[in-house]
């Protein structure tokens, strides 16, 4: 019984990641930061598992999304000072499509 009440804690872990990270952002800024919308989700798959193989993949996946997302945080403010706005668009959109292609894989 208790092991059931800890799986639903860390599903309610999962579910606020991806509250996280399907908010709309503001131009280039984001309300609700994808980071922790990817911490989240890898707290929340960190302890299930070991109910399925497949879940240790996701997790791994969602790990490299972390760090992807990290470098892009980092990223962003340097091209912001350059006040060329398609640079900064167009780095954002590919930002953009390889999460996008990451997210579909976890």
């Amino acid at each position: 019984m208790i092991k059931k009440e800890k799986n639903k804690l860390y599903l309610g872990y999962i579910i606020s990641g991806f509250a996280f990270l399907f908010i709309p952002s503001i131009s280039i800024f984001d309300v609700m930061p994808d980071l922790i919308g990817f911490l989240l989700i890898i707290r929340g798959l960190s302890r299930m598992y070991d109910l399925n193989a497949d879940i240790e993949s996701a997790r791994s996946s969602f790990i490299k999304l972390f760090f992807l997302e990290l470098a892009k945080t980092a990223f962003i403010p340097l091209l912001v000072s350059f006040n060329d706005e398609t640079t900064v668009m167009t780095t954002v959109f590919i930002f953009s499509i390889i999460e996008g292609i990451m997210l579909f894989f976890a």
